[in-house]
């Protein structure tokens, strides 16, 4: 790891969930940045559930990485918090092809930098969450107010649509 950056990194396992011995590892990471590379090594277990991730993720050409591809570091995620999302056009395609060892039940994204089609994002969470998730998204302040409208609108309707036994709960809200 670069020995300039500094990392808050936590990991720990907990024992004995709902009366069997099951294991849980939990990551944190908190500073202004971290290498893709970096965040690759931290990601590097098959039993890490539940990760948050406060930082920008550059890859190798400096460009910030797009979230697929950190969720693509995490195949049995079944909590996921990250701050300082980046989408591509092709962020909903790839979701859509990403393969979960289990359903997700939480997950936070929060400034969306950019415009993402909500319909296939709808498709993609419909795919891999559990029937009780609880999802918050919270996109940037640099989306135009009449995007905002609209996404929001397309966003409720599928969500009125979610046929589960149990009610999806999706939070929407913009950075002012």
């Amino acid at each position: 790891m670069d020995l300039d950056l500094v990392y808050i990194v936590h990991m720990m396992e907990d024992i004995e969930h709902m009366g069997h011995e099951e294991f849980e590892k939990v990551l944190t990471v908190k500073t202004e940045e971290i290498s893709f590379r970096n965040l690759q090594i931290l990601c590097n277990s098959p039993n890490l559930t539940n990760v948050t991730i406060n930082a920008k993720i550059r890859g190798d050409d400096n460009q910030l990485v797009s979230f697929e591809d950190i969720l693509a570091l995490l195949p049995n995620i079944q909590r996921f918090n990250l701050c300082h999302c980046y989408c591509t056009p092709e962020t909903p395609d790839k979701l859509l092809a990403l393969k979960f060892g289990k359903k997700i039940q939480r997950l936070r994204f929060k400034y969306i930098k950019s415009d993402i089609d909500p319909k296939k994002f709808f498709l993609f969470l419909v795919k891999n969450l559990a029937n009780n998730a609880i999802v918050a998204i919270k996109f940037d302040s640099m989306i135009p107010y009449d995007r905002r409208q609209q996404l929001t609108g397309i966003l409720t309707a599928i969500m009125r649509g979610w046929n589960a036994k149990y009610p999806l709960k999706i939070f929407i809200s913009f950075f002012r």
